[in-house]
């Protein structure tokens, strides 16, 4: 494969993703008007089967992503949650297991939940207070209490904050470096599914694809960018000469072709590392 400049301009998504997510269940004990999953809007809610995981496994390489993650709906609500922890290292692995829960049946697998590294607990003032206050006395060391109070910015999902802005997805943060597997399919996006549910008139087609064999040529065929510009979540666009110095892009791209080099790897993170600092220190001004 000739690596090119053209290529990296026109495939942002591919080989990009830092986390892959697992929506293991659509189901949720919540109904959140602000959800980013749009679970409310969501009409053929399933669970994922431990079957569907061992098959899928073989179509994910070990340590591909950084971070597996397992969220939902509700993670807890799915019949076959022990199970899936019981499996999740040796199915997918990776550095680093998370858990994004709402806490509704965690205590009922504290013998199980040892598998993850951080478990995500989202409280929802006025829903969750009880679970809140549990979880508290438990005094899990490996639990990130998020305060969704903090995230005000996203709590109107009816808003485009993106409709007049170019080049969405190049400029997007974290939702573009998680890739999230819904039932039977991939998205380049871990908002796009919610944003299809929420908006109601997205096809599937065009923001994600079938999880098989195929998926990794089949990711940078997407055209996200008409659909970044309807989502919620506000992206802060960069001038050119940012956007040119925002080289993990490229990074991931070069890294792929010459992975089996030491030295050209040695190199490309000694680069980075220095381009890290420097734009850091410019923040810091």
């Amino acid at each position: 494969m000739n690596l090119t400049t053209d290529r990296i301009n026109t495939s942002p998504i591919k080989h990009y993703f830092n986390t892959l997510e697992f929506a293991i269940t659509d189901f949720c004990n919540l109904k959140c008007k602000s959800c980013s999953q749009g679970t409310q809007f969501q009409k053929d809610k399933k669970h994922m089967s431990v079957d569907y995981l061992r098959g899928i496994s073989k179509f994910i390489r070990s340590h591909e992503f950084n971070t597996i993650k397992i969220s939902g709906g509700e993670p807890t609500l799915h019949p076959e949650f022990g199970k899936i922890c019981e499996e999740l290292r040796e199915l997918f692995p990776a550095k680093k297991y998370i858990l994004a829960t709402n806490g509704y049946l965690l205590n009922q697998y504290l013998h199980k939940i040892n598998v993850f590294d951080l478990i995500e607990f989202s409280n929802y003032p006025t829903k969750n207070d009880e679970i809140y206050r549990e979880l508290c006395k438990l005094d899990i060391p490996i639990i990130d209490i998020k305060i969704k109070e903090e995230y005000s910015d996203l709590t109107d999902i009816s808003l485009k904050k993106n409709i007049n802005k170019h080049d969405v997805f190049r400029n997007c943060g974290s939702p573009r470096r998680i890739a999230k597997v819904i039932q039977d399919r991939i998205y380049p996006c871990c908002i796009s599914f919610g944003l299809a549910a929420i908006r109601g008139n997205i096809d599937l087609d065009d923001v994600s694809v079938i999880l098989d064999e195929n998926w990794r040529q089949n990711i940078p065929k997407l055209d996200l960018e008409n659909y970044c510009k309807e989502c919620f979540y506000n992206v802060k666009i960069h001038n050119k000469f940012s956007q040119y110095l925002n080289l993990p892009i490229i990074f991931h791209e070069i890294r792929d072709q010459f992975s089996n080099s030491r030295f050209f790897n040695f190199t490309l993170y000694a680069i980075s590392a220095i381009h890290f600092y420097f734009k850091n220190k410019r923040r810091s001004l």
